[in-house]
């Protein structure tokens, strides 16, 4: 895995979750996944972590990622991105995150992502 080949992947996977393009995100990750996120302690698996991205793409309007940067790390990425969008009640969001990615033979095998807790309140007010 090349840094250029690492930041295409991330730049491809981050375009497909703006355009609420499911199957293309879908098609970037390993059926084996691990996803950890900060605010629960937890990891999922693929079918969960997709769970995740589907409820954000119906919950979330005019859903988009504002990339502050991205840089490769050995085999892989990592990114800070603000989330933003509308959130249920009508409230601009505005989500920091970080995100690890780890890549394994072409695909996204583990993402290790931390967020601001009260961004994810606000979703679920």
């Amino acid at each position: 895995m090349t840094d250029d080949s690492a930041l295409e992947l991330g730049e491809r996977m981050f375009t497909a979750l703006s355009a609420g393009d499911l199957d293309g995100y879908r098609s970037m990750i390993a059926p084996d996944v691990v996803v950890w996120t900060n605010f629960n302690d937890l990891e999922v698996d693929a079918d969960a972590a997709l769970r995740t991205v589907k409820w954000l793409m119906r919950t979330v309007t005019d859903l988009r990622y504002d990339i502050v940067r991205r840089d490769p790390v050995p085999g892989g990425f990592v990114q800070r991105h603000v989330l933003r969008g509308t959130a249920p009640d009508g409230t601009e969001l505005a989500m920091p995150a970080c995100i690890w990615v780890t890549i394994t033979d072409g695909l996204v095998s583990r993402m290790d992502e931390y967020l601001d807790p009260a961004g994810v309140a606000a979703l679920l007010r």
